[in-house]
């Protein structure tokens, strides 16, 4: 999966089942007024710990798409692709 401007939706959700073998790219904004980092940090412990593999990728904007990391998006799905 890859997560962008992820949030946890609700303060009582929490990530459920088993997700080992599983990847998840969660891509945020260091400046995102939506978003703090702590939130990001904790929605990726609840994956990981769910048995996902989480990779985290922050820009310097908000609560956007960063155009220059879509190629690295795209070279992480590429490399989890499955023939």
């Amino acid at each position: 999966a890859v997560l962008i401007a992820a949030m946890i939706p609700f303060r009582t959700t929490k990530v459920e089942g088993d997700l080992t073998g599983k990847w998840v790219v969660i891509s945020n904004g260091r400046v995102d007024p939506m978003i703090r980092a702590g939130e990001t940090a904790e929605l990726a412990r609840q994956f990981e710990a769910a048995g996902a593999q989480v990779q985290v990728l922050e820009h310097g904007g908000g609560h956007t798409i960063a155009p220059a990391q879509l190629t690295e998006i795209a070279a992480i799905i590429t490399g989890h692709s499955q023939i």
